[in-house]
Order: structure tokens, then sequence, then C-alpha cells
């Protein structure tokens, strides 16, 4: 219970009918907010189950003894179960027996959703609704003993120090002010004032993890060690958040310098996709990544941190559990080429000394007639690369510098038909420089020497081959087809200089 000293009225204010220990209730529940009052319109998220009844009526009696502040009550209905509409009435007489307003929404959830996505849906309702009455907090029934729970469930996924901090009271508009009052001490005070609740039956359904933890665990925990050891995890979480606050300093400080944010789009680009897939829409986008070299000068506890946070940005906010961060770690120290690893919806490459987050690729879609009798610049959709034909060349070609940039003499009498650049496709393959003349002439898979060369991973699938209307004549940068090949003292020759900008 929250002491004396808090500007809140005396037991004799509230009226004889408030018993010393519902005025201490009422007391640690405004404790909760800063200034220990609302300073603002409070919307309060009722199920209709014994918590939620109590927070409603222990701010109700707060609102009306003063100081006051607007109260409504919130229902949210996820049309998983026949007894929604009664649990509905059940808050909405509730509300009006009190003199607080009420509101409701209904969301239609997939069967079978998990608890996450249950959760995540009805506080985005609970947002509409206090977005649209202009709430300042919106309130949840949280007690001590969900609290122990979610500490245990966290504790056992194998949560780091930041998941084991438990339930904040506080978090933005978000407030818990019951975390500090136990379901028992609850119920007693909504049976003093005769105030009924709702049992909700999927509380004690098997298939939700957190049921399991509250009628199987904690009756084991509590008979091995005693119900003082449940007691004692908010006490300990508390002194986690405050070790807490001093770590993300440290974390967020590393993060700066180990941490390369995504590349900003640049100005003026579009954000809806394009009609056109060019190679920079195909190729893995690359997002935020790591260096790796940076990282390991960080102490161990704080490296892990980084880790995680990191890993929860490019995850979409999902929570790392100890199974996912084992095998980012192992990720990490693989330094054979490069691996990767699926983390939920995102991808994660390893390469080198850095390990970034990609995007899928879209596949590449670009098809780009090639004239062998005019001199052109045939640039790439996206200008990702560019290929320069120049019919008449003068000199030798120039030799290769590395993959990205390549000069090439090929027999413009040994084409075939029509001859465009389009993107490597599975199956392609290339008469090899080793094979022998004649119809015996051995050949190799495109994507394997794109491999042997070591093109990057994310490029492979969108690399550019020149083709004609019956075989792959040249992957820039990598192979040219003998068939193709101009003789040394050749008197006609086509020459090709490829050029790759991004990558």
């Amino acid at each position: 219970m929250v002491p004396d000293s808090h500007p809140v009225s005396s037991p004799a204010t509230f009226g004889a009918a408030l018993a010393r220990i519902d005025y201490d209730i009422v007391r640690t529940t405004l404790a909760a907010f800063p200034g220990s009052a609302p300073d603002g319109p409070v919307l309060c998220a009722v199920s209709g189950g014994s918590d939620s009844m109590a927070l409603l009526k222990t701010l109700s009696l707060a609102a009306a003894r003063g100081p006051a502040f607007d109260l409504c009550a919130a229902y949210v209905d996820h049309a998983l179960r026949p007894q929604a509409d009664d649990e509905r009435e059940h808050v909405r007489r509730a509300a009006e027996g009190l003199g607080v307003g009420f509101e409701w929404a209904r969301v239609d959830a997939p069967r079978g959703g998990d608890e996450a996505r249950l959760r995540e849906q009805r506080y985005h309702q609970l947002e509409r609704i206090a977005d649209r009455i202009g709430a300042r907090w919106v309130a949840t029934g949280h007690t001590r003993d969900d609290q122990i729970e979610t500490i245990l469930f966290r504790l056992l996924r194998g949560s780091g120090r930041r998941g084991l901090c438990g339930i904040p009271s506080r978090r933005g508009r978000w407030i818990r002010p019951l975390l500090d009052l136990d379901r028992a001490t609850l119920r007693a005070f909504l049976q003093r004032h005769d105030i009924a609740w709702l049992d909700d039956a999927s509380n004690h359904d098997p298939r939700y993890t957190r049921n399991r933890i509250r009628h199987e665990l904690v009756p084991v925990v509590v008979d091995i060690f005693g119900a003082s050891a449940l007691s004692r995890l908010p006490e300990i979480a508390r002194r986690w958040r405050e070790e807490e606050a001093y770590l993300e300093e440290q974390t967020e400080r590393w993060s700066t310098y180990a941490v390369h944010p995504r590349p900003a789009r640049a100005q003026g680009e579009p954000d809806d996709e394009p009609d056109e897939v060019t190679m920079n829409d195909a190729i893995e986008g690359v997002g935020s990544s790591i260096d790796l070299p940076a990282l390991a000068q960080a102490p161990v506890a704080v490296r892990t941190r980084v880790l995680r946070a990191w890993l929860k940005q490019v995850t979409g906010g999902k929570e790392i559990d100890l199974s996912v961060l084992r095998g980012v770690e192992a990720l990490i120290a693989f330094d054979e080429g490069s691996v990767r690893i699926d983390v939920g919806a995102a991808v994660l490459v390893r390469e080198y000394a850095r390990l970034s987050s990609v995007t899928p690729a879209r596949p590449a879609a670009f098809d780009l007639a090639v004239d062998a009798e005019h001199a052109a610049v045939i640039e790439e959709p996206g200008g990702a690369w560019s290929v320069s034909v120049d019919p008449a060349p003068v000199g030798s070609p120039r030799h290769a510098t590395s993959i990205y940039r390549q000069e090439i003499d090929i027999d413009p009498a040994a084409l075939r038909g029509a001859v465009r650049l389009r993107p490597v496709a599975a199956g392609d393959e290339i008469e090899s420089p080793s094979g022998s003349a004649g119809a015996g002439r051995a050949a190799r898979k495109v994507h394997d020497m794109l491999q042997d060369r070591r093109v990057a991973r994310r490029l492979r699938h969108a690399w550019p081959v020149l083709v004609d209307e019956a075989r792959v004549l040249w992957v820039p940068g990598v192979a040219c087809a003998e068939a193709v090949r101009c003789a040394e003292r050749a008197e006609r020759r086509l020459r090709l200089a490829w050029y790759m900008r991004h990558r």
C-alpha cells in the first residue's frame, strides 16, 4: 500500500461507507498516476472479469470524490465466444450504474489466433476509442498476479533482463494502476461493494500458455517454495528496472557505434512499387546492419543487449527468445563465406564482418534489346549498371579490374537472331572456357559461376546475361561463351563494356 503522504482525501471525506482497506486500495490505484491523480480523462479497459471490474470501481470512487476526472469504460469484443454479448451488456450496465461513460468495439479476429495477436488487436481498438473521446490515459486491470505470471513466462522462455523487469506500470498513455494489488484482495473488494464479475471460460483453456502457468506451474512453485517465493518476484523486477535504466544508456551508446541504419531513401524516390522491376528492386535490399568487429568491443552484457535491440527492430517488434538469440550468435560466429537464417519475417545475412537484415527480393523483370550494328549505351532501368555497345572498337579491350567492370570483344557473325540482356534464369548455362570446340563443348550453370566468382548472394538472381535466340553468350564480369569470343586478329568485332554502379 502507499504511504499516507499522498495528496488524496482522507477516509472521512470518502464517506463512512468506504472502509479503511478500500480507501487504501483506491489510494494505491491512484498512486500509479503522475502526481497520484489522473491529469485528464481516463479510458478504463473492462472485460467483465474481476480485475477490470475492480479497476473500474476504484477509478469511479476516485473520480466521484475528487480530484475529479472524466472516466469511460471500454469493452472490446473479439467475436470469438457466444457469451461476448452478455459480457458487453454486463460492462455497460456496470458503467451506467457507476455513472461513467461506455464505449465498445468489435474485432473480427481469426479463430485460433494466438494471444499476442489478439492482444495487439484489442490494444489497437482501445487506442482508437481513446483518440475518439480524447482520453489522456488508457487503464488496464493487470494485477500483481499477472506480474508474477509474466515474469515466470519470460524467464522460462529465455527473455533477457529487460523482459524480466515485468510489466511496466506506465508506458506512454497506457497505465496499469493495480500492479501492486493481488487478485484475492480485489475480489474481496468487489464482494464488499456487492459488484458481480464474470469468469471467462477461456481463462481455463490449456491451449493458452499463460493459463497453464497460472493453473499448473504456479501451484507447483507455491507447494515447493511457499507463496513468499512468488511474492518476491515483483520487488526483484522493480530492482531490475532500476539497473535496466543504466544498461539502456550503455546500449544506446554502443548501438550508435556498431549499428548502421538502413540507407535513407533518395530524395524524390517514390514510396510505391515501380511498374518495372529493376535490378535494385529485385536484389535483396540491405536494411539495417551491425559492424561485427565494432560490436565485439562492447562489454559482453551490453553486446547481447545491442544484438537483442537490433533484432527486435529488424523483426518488427518481435520479442527475441533465447533460441533465436543463440541462432543469431551462431550466425555471427560462422566466418566462412556468407550464411543466412530466417527470424520470423526477417532474413539475416552474415557476409564477412557485417550482419545485415535484407528485404525479400522480387523477381527481376528487365528485357533490353541489343543492336549489334549501332553504338549505344544500354542502361539498366534502375541505373544499377550499364553496358556500352561499340560495333567499331579501336584497340584492345581493357583488362577487367573486377567482376563489376569489364570490356570484352565478341564475334558479331556468331550471333543467332535477336540479342538482348535479361536477368539470369534458373537453368541458364554457358559454354565453359575450358570446353573444346564442337558439339561436345562443356557447359556450366551460370549460378554456379556467379558463386565461384564470389558475387554477393543477394545480387546473383538479378545478374544480367547477354543471350541470343539460342544460348547464353556472356555473363558480364564473369564469363563469355567460347563460340562468340573473337579471334585475336578478327576483322569484325563487337565490343561490350560492362559497369555496375550499385552493389
